[in-house]
């Protein structure tokens, strides 16, 4: 997702240049006009005024102009190497702490089944909604609490008789659904290691790795509020990093990707939508996969077809 500064265009240096100049003419005409210089001589001061302003002007542009594609360039280098660093602890973390977590997985699930009803934090202006934890071989489980991501609290677009099942022959799919925790279902249904998941949440991080029995440093908080772990959910670039760092490490990865109606309410659908179209090629090229949730009901009909354009449109276990 790292993409190059466009070309160096001297454009407001030309433009710069070229009121110089006509300034340096109209110089030339004032001369003339007040009688200070004869006809023979006002084409050549008119020239001389137009050179030197051209001059006087453009080169100060021109170094300005210079100066500022330089900036610019260095502050998207350095944020691209801050998301790869980023990656790179967290990816580090998670495998120091794969087995670790799964023995606290173990006997938390054993000493305390149950999570606590709500957390601080926000995404936005609410509170963090509470998270349930997943069902059990086959059993239906309780709904999100209040201000859950892409929608209000309860029944899922795609019945929460069942789990769906997540092909991971298709590079993209997109389930419609107002839940996060049916994109969890799904992925925990797949039984894959650890450094296969990436995933992002607007849930404590925590609680969705106590689940799949992963390291939290695997789950990104879609979060306005700065933390380490948080990514805006305006910061494409970011998100788009840390995807394509994550594909880029093997065959078979997969990512989950909730809730994107909270990215195109963050930024624009067309952007949103130029992430999911990279992320596809990505998981095509890498055999990997992505699943993104979307709340139909929370954007227009025309967004949510352009989103779900060129994806797999999953429904409950067996489609």
């Amino acid at each position: 997702m790292t993409t190059e500064p466009p070309p160096l265009k001297l454009v407001a240096a030309r433009n710069i240049a070229g009121s110089g100049a006509v300034m340096g003419i109209a110089g030339g005409l004032l001369l003339w006009l007040m009688g200070w210089v004869g006809p023979v001589y006002f084409p050549y001061f008119v020239v001389a005024g137009a050179v030197i302003g051209g001059v006087l002007f453009g080169v100060p542009g021109y170094l300005f102009e210079r100066k500022v594609v330089r900036e610019r360039k260095s502050a998207q280098a350095e944020a691209s190497a801050k998301a790869a660093a980023d990656y790179a602890a967290a990816l580090a973390h998670a495998r120091e702490q794969g087995a670790a977590a799964a023995a606290a997985s173990a006997s938390a699930a054993a000493s305390a089944p149950g999570y606590p009803s709500s957390y601080p934090g926000t995404m936005g202006p609410t509170s963090t909604p509470a998270w349930t934890p997943m069902s059990s071989a086959g059993a239906t489980a309780a709904p999100m609490g209040p201000g859950s991501a892409g929608g209000s609290a309860g029944v899922s677009a795609t019945g929460a008789d069942m789990p769906v099942t997540w092909p991971l022959d298709e590079p993209l799919c997109v389930l419609e659904t107002n839940r996060e925790r049916d994109a969890w279902e799904a992925t925990k249904a797949l039984h894959l290691s650890p450094d296969r998941i990436i995933g992002f949440t607007t849930f404590p991080p925590e609680d969705i790795a106590h689940d799949l029995g992963i390291p939290p440093a695997s789950i990104f908080k879609i979060s306005r509020v700065e933390g380490e772990g948080n990514v805006d959910p305006g910061d494409l670039e970011r998100i788009g990093n840390f995807i394509e760092r994550h594909l880029g490490g093997g065959e078979g990865r997969v990512v989950v990707l909730p809730a994107v109606e909270n990215l195109v309410e963050a930024g624009n659908v067309r952007n949103v939508r130029r992430l999911l179209e990279v992320v596809r090629d990505l998981a095509q090229g890498s055999r990997g996969s992505m699943l993104v949730t979307l709340d139909p009901v929370s954007l227009p009909e025309a967004q949510v077809t352009l989103l779900e354009r060129g994806a797999r449109k999953l429904g409950t276990s067996g489609n």
